[in-house]
């Protein structure tokens, strides 16, 4: 595997395309342990790593935005091209899985919300007994009780 050097220097017309290398292996792992967490049904779990796929996305995005980008990635060879393929696939991969992962988590917290909602409104709809002021149930409905939003 290719070492990358802390810091590069600006004068190294390699710097983008190996900070662009090291950015997508960094999302790609955010990607694939909130993919774990996910697999593990644990959705809540994911919102820590929301911040970090941000900052790296938004990094990323300055760093294709430079317009010697493309000409310093394209003089890549060897290994240091092969890395780069290999970690956009990988990338892609990743973000494949995480995007069908998130639409099925999404899709059952709906499923549990509608469940839990059903259940509140089927509670609300059957009637029970209607206590009069003297605590004791009443014999007929008073008028003024609401019931399930309706005045009676």
């Amino acid at each position: 595997m290719f070492d990358f050097p802390a810091r590069p220097t600006a004068v190294d017309d390699d710097v983008s395309p190996r900070r662009m290398i090291e950015l997508i292996r960094n999302l790609t792992e955010v990607l694939e342990a909130e993919n774990a967490l996910l697999a593990r049904n644990l959705p809540a779990s994911v919102a820590a790593t929301a911040a970090a796929k941000a900052e790296l996305a938004g990094e990323l995005g300055r760093l294709v935005d430079d317009p010697d980008l493309g000409r310093r990635a394209a003089a890549l060879t060897g290994e240091k091209r092969l890395l780069l393929l290999h970690q956009i696939e990988r990338a892609q991969s990743a973000s494949t899985e995480n995007l069908t992962r998130l639409a099925a988590a999404i899709e059952a917290t709906r499923r549990r919300v509608a469940a839990v909602m059903a259940a509140i409104r089927e509670q609300v709809s059957t009637r029970g007994p209607v206590y009069g002021g003297n605590g004791r149930i009443a014999d007929r409905i008073p008028l003024g009780i609401v019931d399930a939003g309706r005045l009676v």
